[in-house]
């Protein structure tokens, strides 16, 4: 005899932590004959465009222009606090971009709580 099985019910709202979740404005700039900046830029804005929309700012905008004018791609953030920050990405790697922009997420996300502001997205619920 079998004994019945129970579901497994997990909050799974407030776990989200994704990894463009304080930026406003993402700009890429791609050198044409930059490869791998070209190449890490591409991946970044698929990554961007492919995320679920409600893990944005409300006022979020990315732009993707090719330009000759810089030696090296550039990524050029904006972030809600008003910080911005510029990657030059010729011998940029991904690991080093996603660990900077996760420590910038943890300094504002400390700054946001000691302002009081909840920015942890609502739990859904899931069954399995």
């Amino acid at each position: 005899m079998g004994t019945k099985r129970k579901r497994v019910i997990m909050q799974a709202g407030s776990l989200l932590n994704p990894i463009f979740r304080y930026i406003l404005k993402m700009n890429f700039v791609a050198n044409p004959t930059d490869i791998h900046g070209t190449r890490l830029l591409r991946h970044l804005q698929y990554q961007t465009m492919n995320m679920n929309k409600k893990l944005h700012q409300p006022n979020f905008e990315s732009t993707y222009r090719e330009s000759v004018e810089c030696i090296s791609s550039k990524w050029e953030i904006k972030f809600v606090n008003g910080w911005e920050r510029t990657f030059y990405m010729k011998y940029a790697d991904m690991s080093t971009l996603h660990q900077t922009i996760r420590q910038y997420n943890h300094f504002i996300e400390g700054q946001r709580a000691l302002q009081g502001e909840d920015d942890e997205p609502d739990d859904t619920l899931l069954q399995y």
